[in-house]
This record gives C-alpha cells, sequence and structure tokens, in this order.
C-alpha cells in the first residue's frame, strides 16, 4: 500500500511539474511582438509612454534601441526636452524611463521615419528578447481617418 501511495505521489509530482513549469515559463516570455506608430503635426514632438511598447512587445523590462532615425531628422531622447540627449544604437532604455521618451523633430516639414528596438524580458537570454520590433514616427499635415461606410440608399 505505501508503495502504491509512494508511486502516485511521485506520478502526481512529475504531471504538476510538466504542466506548472511551462506555464511559468510562458509568463517570462513576451505576446507576439507587434511594430507601431506614433504620428503627429509637422514640427510636434512625439511622445511615448511605457503603454506602447507594452502593447507592442508584453511585460517588458527594458528596451535595446537597435536603430534611430538620422538626425537631419530629428533626435530620439529620454530626460529633459530642454536639455535633449540623442539616443544612440545600442542604448539601453528601462522600463521605468520609457514615459521619458520623446521624438523631437529638427524641422517643421513632413516626414516618416522609423526607428527600432528589441525589447528585454526578466529571465530571457541574456535579458534580450531578440525580436527586432520597428516604431513608424509620422508628422504629416493631413489625418489619416479609418474608412466610413456612407449611407446608401437602394431603390
Amino acid at each position: 500500500m505505501k508503495k502504491q501511495l509512494l508511486s502516485a505521489l511521485l506520478l502526481l509530482i512529475l504531471v504538476v511539474t510538466l504542466v506548472a513549469v511551462p506555464a511559468i515559463a510562458a509568463d517570462e516570455k513576451a505576446q507576439p511582438v507587434k511594430g507601431f506608430a506614433k504620428n503627429g503635426l509637422p514640427g510636434a514632438r512625439l511622445l511615448f509612454s511605457k503603454a506602447d511598447f507594452t502593447e507592442a512587445a508584453g511585460k517588458i523590462t527594458g528596451i535595446m534601441v537597435t536603430s534611430v532615425p538620422s538626425a537631419v531628422h530629428g533626435i530620439l531622447t529620454t530626460g529633459r526636452i530642454s536639455e535633449p540627449t540623442a539616443i544612440v544604437p545600442g542604448q539601453v532604455i528601462d522600463a521605468s524611463e520609457l514615459d521619458n521618451l520623446c521624438f523631437i523633430p529638427a524641422s517643421e516639414e513632413e516626414m516618416h521615419v522609423t526607428m527600432e528596438f528589441i525589447p528585454i524580458y526578466k529571465g530571457s537570454v541574456q535579458n534580450v528578447g531578440g525580436t527586432q520590433v520597428k516604431i513608424g514616427l509620422n508628422l504629416s499635415k493631413t489625418r489619416n481617418f479609418a474608412p466610413a461606410a456612407l449611407p446608401l440608399n437602394v431603390e
């Protein structure tokens, strides 16, 4: 009887381990990563929030910037807007600083540029998620509305 009870207990532990460990590991992985865009009028600063990045990449601890727009178009910065310091490719930005991320355009012209980053997750290999994400930075005079159906009269 004790032998059967011990065998059943070991089997239960094995099953719980096989089910629970992948579920715990899945919490640390992100949802599928997707790009996004920030839009504004020409000359306007584009302000980011942590939510922009968590909606795109899931529960992150930060990002590693892999590309930024050319300085001719503007600078990507964190911190004080009055004294911006340009972010450079390879720079890591902690999740707590993402609410301070800002793109400051160099001119009042319309532009469509991009930046890219790799999400950083707690517990991932070297904490880097590996999937590069593209962000569109769009400054345009015309507003882009979603398509709308017009009332139709059928006779």
